[in-house]
């Protein structure tokens, strides 16, 4: 995610290639809403690829077998296959970024 000016935020959606969506809250308090871990939950948990990668992330003992995998949307199997860099936080989905040292640099949140 990157800040072009205060009211213009764009959206990276890594894992589908789509142009960026430019979203463009009136007030902070527009702001919040379209970030809110409430709202990003819901939208992951609607999202057919984010919401069974993101549980499980959650629960590792209901992930699929790697050849039930090879069945699945391959968006699925490219967002699972970054399963070492995910973290659920608070109900959201996140990719860590790292630094060389290994340490987390900072998250981004897996965007619908």
């Amino acid at each position: 995610m990157a800040i072009r000016s205060h009211s213009q935020v764009r959206l990276c959606n890594a894992m589908h290639p789509k142009p960026l969506e430019t979203v463009q809250p009136a007030t902070a308090d527009e702001a919040a809403q379209v970030f809110s871990k409430d709202r990003l939950k819901q939208q992951q948990s609607e999202d057919a690829v984010i919401e069974p990668v993101r549980r499980w992330i959650l629960s590792p003992d209901l992930a699929p077998t790697e050849s039930d995998l090879r069945t699945m949307d391959p968006d699925i199997q490219d967002l699972y296959a970054q399963r070492a860099t995910l973290e659920v936080k608070d109900g959201v989905l996140y990719h860590q970024f790292l630094r060389a040292t290994g340490e987390i640099d900072y998250y981004q949140v897996v965007v619908p």
